[in-house]
């Protein structure tokens, strides 16, 4: 069942010799978890060029997603797709951004409409004010036009912002008339970031007091002394413990709370199969989006160095199938 009534656009795929290992590859990821198996035809459909083969991947992969339920995993993917898809279908490829849905939470990781939109903004640059027109906000080249920023503020997610996209924001009313810069300053006020227990703010490697929404109004304070220096009165009681605040702006890095280290885990006791399928249960089995992207990452990566150290998953008696999936990824990888 498709994921919120949403409609995913499955298209024929023309008659072409598939290549030997997909077969494989999809009995493989057919035993994984729904978001796993999105993830490895995903990462299949990376290593090939063939319009077809890659078009079947893809739109698999959107289906497995779909059966998540998670609206998060469904941006990501669908951003993948637009990004996959660009050459092969760039029809299909600019529907796929047009349906990915926008910031929905503050704790998403992307505006995934504006994230896909992105990937095609890449080899045609004119689609940056149709990205805007269909609602997506986070597009780094709209931000360079300031004709189009009065639609891109009306998309500011709100409360919903993060960091990066009030920094985009305030980039882009460097270029506009104060008054709309004003605008701009007041919507970025409303952005909340995520509580002090999901993420952290870091300033090198001092900790902000106040996390995401610190590291927010301070940048909304260097952008106000900078380019509203008349207008400082106007926001004083939000700034007022900011005072001593510098005006250089520093590099600002946010972190879960809880960082995961799952790859090292898997790393830890080397091609051990009992080892890996206790860790992989224990860590991947049900997940929030977050942590489906860490258990997707560290099985590519203990694939990987297993793989290189000539281990075998049938002959170590490697259970899991995700780390399976991966495995013949890597094999696949070398061959090519």
């Amino acid at each position: 069942m498709l994921l919120r009534g949403a409609a995913f656009l499955i298209v024929a795929i023309a008659n072409a010799a598939p290549p030997d290992w997909l077969p494989r590859l999809e009995q493989a990821a057919v035993l994984e978890t729904p978001l796993m198996r999105a993830d490895t035809l995903f990462s299949a459909a990376e290593l090939v060029t063939d319009g077809p083969t890659r078009l079947r991947l893809v739109q698999q992969g959107l289906l497995a997603a779909s059966a998540a339920r998670l609206e998060e995993a469904r941006g990501f993917y669908l951003a993948a797709a637009a990004d996959l898809l660009a050459e092969v279908d760039p029809v299909l490829s600019q529907r796929y951004a047009a349906e990915a849905p926008v910031r929905q939470a503050a704790a998403w990781q992307a505006d995934y409409r504006g994230r896909a939109f992105g990937f095609l903004i890449r080899r045609r640059p004119e689609l940056a004010e149709e990205a805007i027109r269909a609602g997506a906000f986070h597009v780094s080249a709209a931000a360079e036009k300031p004709e189009l920023f009065p639609l891109l503020l009306a998309n500011f997610p709100g409360e919903r912002a993060r960091l990066e996209d009030v920094e985009l924001l305030l980039r882009a009313a460097e270029g506009v008339a104060p008054a709309l810069a004003i605008e701009a300053v007041t919507a970025a006020l409303t952005a909340r970031g995520t509580p002090e227990d999901y993420e952290q703010a870091w300033i090198g490697e001092v900790r902000l007091a106040g996390g995401m929404r610190q590291a927010m109004r301070i940048r909304i304070l260097q952008f106000v002394r900078q380019f509203l220096p008349d207008q400082g009165s106007r926001w004083a009681a939000e700034f007022d413990d900011l005072a001593g605040m510098p005006a250089e702006r520093p590099a600002i890095r946010i972190e879960r709370t809880e960082r995961g280290d799952l790859a090292e885990r898997l790393l830890a006791k080397g091609p051990n199969a009992e080892y890996l399928d206790a860790v992989m249960r224990g860590s991947c089995v049900a997940t929030d989006f977050a942590r489906h992207r860490e258990c997707a990452e560290a099985a590519a990566r203990a694939a990987e160095v297993f793989s290189r150290q000539k281990a075998r998953p049938d002959e170590m008696g490697l259970r899991n199938a995700s780390l399976r999936a991966r495995w013949l990824l890597e094999e696949i990888a070398a061959e090519r």
